[in-house]
């Protein structure tokens, strides 16, 4: 029996003090736990911070915790970010008040008015412009996760070949090469690029066009709406674009076509086929949807058809 009757206990094991007790102890903590000494460390004498030979178990864990929260901390590593104030701020510029700018954005060749909300320099959100009359306002899925693309880590800052950044030098060696090879008609030579409605591109393709007259440009889109654009130039004799009028359509029929969902300008088209909707603004319209997929539009039609694809002509 232990000869400290005094002495606080926490179970009748450590009370009998039994070697089989004592060797419990030792092995508690796997680590370095048999060089305890063995008589103060075990009978309390240095619980409260008497002086013993050695360490205490108490001493024992309050080291061992020190050292595993520095072995944590040295562990850890952060880049330093100076944040420094403008020297000369800018005009206008009020740290934390957002700014609007007017700006656009395209989607297969479309050009999607919005207004940009900046804060301090960086855009955190679009809305659409209430004053352009092809969204009104509008804006829909594409417009809102277009930010997304400006914070992407893997987004092209450069021109880039393969894997390989070149400079604008480069480039401009590359079009010296490709004026020598391809001089005189430019027979052979082709451009791929994705379909846009911009002046200055078409200025671009007009002068490509010009120099080289039988290379041949190229508009490529992974969801090209290039059958559309044959079909109308079939039809009227030129390249033209159609624009609906949802407002004043009583009947609405839509062949494989989610011109309230994916279409460039449905932002614009879901305002004006809404405001015919609401029975107490008058007669509502009708919306027929023949489709080979799920789509937003045969969502939202009155009577929705599906059809195979080979089936809709």
């Amino acid at each position: 029996m232990s000869s400290n009757r005094n002495a606080y206990w926490r179970s009748l094991e450590q009370l009998a003090d039994t070697p089989e007790y004592r060797e419990f102890l030792h092995r508690e903590f796997p680590v370095a736990a048999s060089e305890l000494p063995e008589e103060d460390a075990l009978n309390g004498t240095g619980r409260e911070g008497g002086a013993v030979d050695g360490f205490s178990r108490r001493r024992w864990i309050q080291l061992m915790g020190a050292s595993m929260a520095l072995g944590g901390m040295a562990g850890c590593r952060w880049q330093a970010d100076e944040i420094l104030p403008f020297v000369d701020r800018p005009e206008g510029r009020i740290p934390g008040k957002s700014e609007r700018y007017a700006s656009a954005w395209e989607l297969n060749g479309v050009g999607r008015p919005v207004v940009s909300i900046s804060n301090d320099g960086r855009p955190t959100k679009l809305e659409g412009n209430p004053q352009h009359p092809f969204t009104r306002g509008g804006t829909d899925v594409f417009d809102q996760a277009v930010l997304l693309g400006m914070y992407d880590p893997d987004r092209i800052d450069g021109i880039q070949q393969g894997q390989q950044v070149r400079t604008w030098g480069e480039v401009e060696d590359a079009f010296a090469r490709l004026r020598k090879a391809y001089s005189g008609d430019g027979a052979g030579l082709r451009v791929i690029a994705e379909p846009s409605s911009s002046l200055v591109r078409a200025e671009l393709k007009r002068r490509f066009e010009s120099e080289f007259p039988n290379a041949k440009w190229v508009d490529y889109s992974p969801a090209s709406d290039a059958a559309e654009r044959e079909g109308l130039k079939a039809a009227a004799g030129a390249a033209v674009r159609p624009v609906y009028n949802f407002a004043k359509a009583d009947v609405v029929v839509s062949f494989d076509a989610d011109v309230l969902g994916t279409h460039p300008g449905a932002a614009g088209y879901i305002r004006d086929w809404a405001s015919r909707r609401a029975p107490e603004d008058g007669a509502m319209n009708r919306t027929y949807c023949f489709e080979s997929q799920f789509s937003g539009t045969g969502a939202s039609a009155d009577h929705r058809v599906p059809v195979r694809a080979s089936d809709i002509a």
